[in-house]
């Protein structure tokens, strides 16, 4: 038997870029926390929005729910607070999953790899290439006794 043991990690990251797109209503992305609910649609990192037609024309409204980063902004902000941004200054978004599985045989190795005569009939249990065996019950717990015929290896 064998016993295996895995773990994974993955790391996403995500670049975000700012516009040079004013949107009709400049240029700032630090998070600027207007009204609620707006007065006129909301420009670049404005809030608080509740959905894309209250931020103005190519900006959506970005939802969070305990202050997560708006991409293409800075700041912070209330943490409920939902706030317009470009989705184009999403640039990439790269994730990398690293598996490692070990696994660890169980199986006796009582011996070498190097094969070792010990008795024609063996008085106990063989161990890993000893042999003289006629059969797996000559062999240890997990292993099987390989017939050869003609030298094989």
């Amino acid at each position: 038997a064998a016993a295996t043991t895995s773990s994974t990690t993955t790391t996403t990251t995500t670049t975000t870029t700012t516009t040079s797109s004013s949107f009709g209503c400049g240029r700032n992305t630090t998070l600027n926390s207007v009204a609620n609910p707006p007065q006129s649609p909301l420009c670049l990192c404005e809030g608080d929005c509740d959905n894309d037609d209250e931020c103005a024309p190519g900006l959506v409204c970005f939802q969070r729910q305990n202050g997560e980063t708006v991409p293409g902004c800075t700041g912070t902000g209330p943490n409920d607070w939902d706030y317009c941004y470009d989705p184009s200054t999403v640039v990439a978004t790269t994730t990398t999953t690293t598996t490692t599985t070990t696994t660890t045989s169980t199986t006796p190795s009582c011996g070498s790899f190097v094969l070792n005569d010990v008795a024609n009939p063996p008085t106990t249990p063989l161990c890993l290439c000893e042999g003289d065996c006629d059969d797996d019950s000559e062999c240890a717990t997990g292993l099987v006794c390989f017939q050869r015929e003609n030298g094989e290896t």
